[in-house]
């Protein structure tokens, strides 16, 4: 593996994030937008349909969530060993990431094909919505794999500086999603109409064609697969690598969706409209989260190269950007949902019941995106610097302690909006928090 020079811990820290997140934001908004079409394709087959699909998105997150959680460990350090110019160490650690990944992904398989039924129960579906929800998991789960591997190997290459191929490499998989989904789902000529399982089998094969893009440009392009398989068995110390900032990571990560189906459960309660409206408006303020993905994708390797290289004075000012730009970020787009909810709505799903339900949610809910914005800035600065425990405290802080018993009550008292207005204060609650933590953390680290 040659080296160029570091791209991140030289230039205006303005600058180098603008540049290297403008590609990312295009990556990030195509990885969305699997799940955004898929809703927008799926609303026009049924309510229960509709309705079936939100009861994935806890598994679907949590898998996504793990794997990035996985990729945050493999970046944090890999994007280290290069900012200290240790090649060797970075293509070894690349390597073992990758296999434990697709050890992970396996193990997902399993559990999810053994205990299908259970765990959509414990959510709260019924007998009547069961039977779809099966219809699209029982492809989805065996494509695990094909989700698992290019997150921790575009994490590899964005860890060295480069967004561009792993934002390639997501808007192709989007690309064949896009014009896989109407004809699998709704059929055309002699291909028949496959609903649910269409549309599951037109993000399964999109997911696969990332995956062999993401090989081809690791093992091609950068160099950074160890194909001598002898040094396969050789894991140990890689996994404890990964796993230190991984493994809290991917807690982290899987806590989310889990206080996701506990609040869908709270949901179900006044029915499939307001479960599909959930699921709908979710994804569509997701569309606008991508941003803070992207700048999070760029932000951990930048820290993690800046710090391998001894230059924590750039770490402050992205940070502080960081924090700046979330906020200016998150009253826009707010502004933009309360103008626009009813029109957004009607577009999603031309359904009375689900609309009416989607404004409410669209009214409120974005109140909190620049709060969670700073989140996630707080959350991948405090993993890359190996303080991952303090980044699973304020999940646990933000989800259970706060949200999850705040949406009880007010849900109580003002029923639905309660639980929108709930995810509000807690992320405004739990980002004050952060940014405070933060501050103390990096004086001791720094």
């Amino acid at each position: 593996m040659k080296k160029s020079k570091p791209s991140y811990t030289e230039g205006k820290v303005s600058s180098i994030l603008i540049k290297s997140s403008i590609p990312m934001i295009f990556g990030v908004g195509a990885a969305v937008a699997f799940n955004f079409i898929d809703t927008l394709f799926i609303a026009k087959l049924g309510t229960l349909e509709l309705a079936a699909i939100t009861f994935t998105f806890p598994i679907v997150f949590l898998i996504i969530g793990v794997s990035m959680g996985m990729g945050m460990g493999a970046s944090a350090v890999i994007s280290r060993a290069y900012g200290e110019n240790n090649l060797e160490k970075v293509k070894k650690l690349t390597t073992d990431g990758i296999v434990i990944s697709f050890l992970s992904a396996l193990i997902f398989v399993v559990i999810g094909l053994i205990f299908f039924e259970e765990i959509f129960i414990i959510m709260g579906a019924n007998e009547e919505i069961l039977p779809y929800i099966k219809e699209y998991m029982r492809i989805w789960y065996p494509g695990i794999v094909f989700i698992t591997i290019p997150m921790v190997g575009n994490a590899a290459i964005r860890a060295i500086g480069d967004t561009k191929i792993p934002s390639l490499v997501m808007m192709i998989a989007v690309t064949i999603n896009i014009i896989l989904d109407p004809i699998l789902i709704f059929g055309l000529g002699f291909i028949p109409k496959l609903g649910l399982t269409g549309a599951a089998m037109a993000t399964l094969f999109g997911r696969f064609v990332s995956l062999s893009f993401c090989l081809y440009f690791l093992i091609k392009k950068y160099n950074m697969i160890d194909l001598n398989f002898r040094n396969l068995f050789k894991l140990k110390e890689s996994f404890k690598e990964i796993m230190y900032v991984g493994l809290p990571s991917s807690i982290t990560n899987i806590l989310m969706p889990l206080g996701m189906a506990i609040i869908i459960s709270m949901i179900s309660k006044y029915g499939e409209p307001a479960v599909a409206a959930m699921g709908a408006a979710s994804r569509v303020e997701m569309l606008t989260m991508t941003v803070f993905m992207a700048l999070g994708s760029v932000l951990g390797p930048f820290i993690g190269q800046n710090w391998g290289a001894g230059k924590t004075d750039r770490i402050l000012i992205a940070i502080k950007q960081g924090y700046l730009f979330s906020l200016i970020w998150g009253a826009l787009m707010f502004l933009m949902f309360y103008v626009f909810k009813e029109e957004i709505a009607i577009f999603v799903k031309d359904d009375i019941e689900v609309a009416k339900y989607m404004i409410l949610f669209l009214s409120i809910t974005p109140i909190s995106i620049g709060f969670r914005g700073v989140m996630m800035v707080v959350s991948t600065s405090l993993n890359i610097l190996k303080k991952p425990i303090m980044a699973t405290v304020l999940t646990i802080l933000h989800m259970f302690i706060i949200f999850i018993p705040l949406a009880y009550y007010l849900s109580d008292i003002y029923g639905f909006v309660g639980i929108f207005w709930a995810s509000v204060i807690s992320a405004f609650i739990t980002s004050i928090a952060g940014y405070f933590i933060l501050r103390r953390h990096l004086r001791i680290t720094l």
